[in-house]
């Protein structure tokens, strides 16, 4: 066996040479072996000039191409208006996965939708205070591996007693946490609100919930427009944990 050829490959045994006029041969050899092998390509490019010609039946094909071409303009701008619509998707996901400025910015965006007023608050608080047929709530938001904390609960108070005082309202305080947001879905079987923490939301009138129920309560509103107002207000009518 001299050479064997597998698809695009070829192999030949090892031709070597200790003298120098060999190697020069044995390399010759070689250049000319992949010449044979893979032959130039033939260049049948014209000039622009020769498109003011068109040979029969070429008209048809160039008409076919800028049918095709048209198309594909139509598909193109079909298909980045359906991705601007499955982005909208991704994007309420973080209420399922995400923690941080993201997550607050989705809710807020949410409430936007379903026509809740977010009121401007200070610098340097990172709650949201939002405003529904004259209620008024200050929301603390969070995204966390484990479940809720009291240390959330008493921030959020915090909020509430500062928004009292300087307003002379007593807002509702509702909490939303992102819990085992590392898990999936069907794996989130542990406590959300521990039981000392429910009794404390109880005692400050605050409503707990998480972030996946208000995922929940969006689509109810979309799916149940007639309804809305009813299921907004059971963020601000609950004490304690929200229980559907």
């Amino acid at each position: 066996v001299i050479a064997s050829y597998e698809g695009n490959l070829i192999f030949i045994p090892s031709i070597s040479s200790s003298y120098s006029g060999e190697r020069d041969q044995i390399d010759s050899f070689g250049k000319e072996l992949v010449q044979l092998l893979i032959p130039n390509e033939m260049d049948y490019s014209v000039p622009t000039w020769t498109h003011n010609y068109l040979l029969p039946g070429e008209r048809e094909i160039i008409e076919a191409q800028n049918k095709l071409f048209e198309k594909l303009k139509e598909i193109e701008a079909e298909n980045s208006s359906l991705e601007l619509k499955h982005d909208e998707f991704n994007k309420q996901k973080i209420l399922i996965s995400g923690t941080g400025d993201s997550l607050e910015k989705t809710i807020e965006l949410i409430f936007k939708k379903l026509g809740v007023s977010i009121l401007e608050s200070e610098a340097n608080r990172d709650d949201l205070i939002i405003e529904y047929k004259d209620k008024i709530a200050v929301i603390e938001i969070k995204g966390v591996n484990k479940s809720g904390t009291e240390e959330h609960a008493t921030q959020l108070e915090k909020w509430v007693t500062e928004y009292a005082l300087d307003n002379k309202i007593i807002p509702k305080g509702i909490l939303i946490v992102n819990t085992f947001r590392e898990l999936g879905l069907s794996k989130r079987t542990g406590i959300n609100f521990p039981d000392q923490m429910k009794k404390y939301a109880v005692k400050r009138d605050h409503c707990l919930m998480t972030t996946v129920q208000f995922l929940g309560l969006y689509y109810d509103c979309l799916n149940k427009p007639e309804s809305k107002e009813l299921i907004i207000n059971k963020l601000f009518g609950t004490v304690g944990e929200l229980d559907e």
